[in-house]
């Protein structure tokens, strides 16, 4: 049987990070993973890039809704065409669980494939922001996972995290949470901890009907193909992302390349960027995630900072 791993997360939550420790854990087996982007510029396929690994991207939509199809398809034909010994899933960040864990079921994949992992990183910063926003739909990725594994928790004080348990707790007192520092996280604990005879997976389709057409409120912007002249201009770019003026912003991600070649990661979540240097070999590529996005703003604000060059835009 071909084990199956889903990492899932809403966005932003380093579901990435995570899979880059799995690759490095089971390197000596083959995989395929599977990206399932929100957007027309897949990022994550860049940053998890390894020779000998098989990447697949479902763009454009969650696996839970319009895809749901194409994402049973893709895994039948990972199966056939590939024969790896494990296929590790990241849905995007604003897909249900719930579905996922519903599709994955199905008997044709359930003939070959056996669920190995079902994990949900959680992003403690942000989880009172989240769980107030987007309520049920948040949740649904919390009580259908076999593993909740709390992110970004080095800043955080005991106390501050004792309250983000107390809160899941109330959710459901059976969740398992791991907290330990990421860094010290064994794939031997990850195996462990992820114990999938507990799986309580219960079909919630009717009880989030509506759920669906709120994260319709999502939508995305993307833009690839040109160039800044400095990091202090990619700041820039980001001190207006906290301006209403274009949206709310949720999550922004991607590379970019400044005009003297120099290629930039970055990571935007809720206000805070993270930028790093990086070794990959690409062009300019930002995929921007949020709520009522003004499309022509935001490409009149990219507009300001780029020196040269045309630039493609996917809305």
């Amino acid at each position: 049987m071909i084990n199956l791993d889903i990492i899932s997360g809403f966005l932003g939550s380093g579901k990435t990070t995570l899979i880059k420790k799995y690759l490095e854990a089971y390197k000596n087996e083959k995989i395929v993973v599977i990206e399932n982007e929100f957007g027309k510029i897949g990022i994550d396929k860049d940053i998890i890039k390894k020779d000998g690994l098989e990447i697949i991207e479902l763009q454009n939509g969650c696996i839970c809704c319009s895809m749901k199809l194409n994402f049973k398809d893709t895994i039948l034909k990972v199966v056939n065409d590939f024969n790896p010994e494990r296929i590790i899933v990241e849905p995007t960040g604003v897909a249900m669980l719930s579905e996922i864990v519903s599709i994955i079921s199905n008997e044709e994949i359930k003939a070959k494939c056996k669920i190995s992992s079902l994990i949900t990183v959680l992003d403690a910063i942000n989880y009172f922001d989240y769980i107030d926003s987007f309520g049920e739909f948040f949740e649904d990725q919390l009580l259908n996972a076999n593993l909740i594994l709390l992110s970004k928790t080095k800043n955080l004080n005991q106390n501050e995290i004792n309250n983000i348990i107390d809160s899941l707790k109330q959710l459901d007192k059976n969740l398992n949470i791991l907290i330990k520092d990421w860094d010290k996280i064994s794939i031997k604990n990850l195996k462990s901890e992820c114990n999938l005879n507990t799986l309580k997976y219960k079909n919630k389709e009717d009880k989030y009907k509506n759920i669906d057409l709120s994260m319709n409120e999502i939508s995305t912007v993307s833009f690839s193909d040109f160039k800044i002249k400095d990091v202090e201009k990619l700041k820039e770019i980001f001190d207006n992302f906290k301006n209403r003026e274009y949206g709310e912003i949720i999550r922004s991600k991607g590379f970019l390349k400044t005009s003297s070649g120099k290629v930039f990661e970055f990571n935007y979540v809720n206000g805070i960027l993270d930028i790093c240097n990086s070794d990959i070999d690409t062009n300019s590529k930002i995929c921007i995630i949020g709520k009522k996005l003004e499309k022509e703003k935001l490409k009149k604000l990219l507009s300001k900072v780029r020196i040269r060059g045309c630039y493609k835009v996917w809305s």
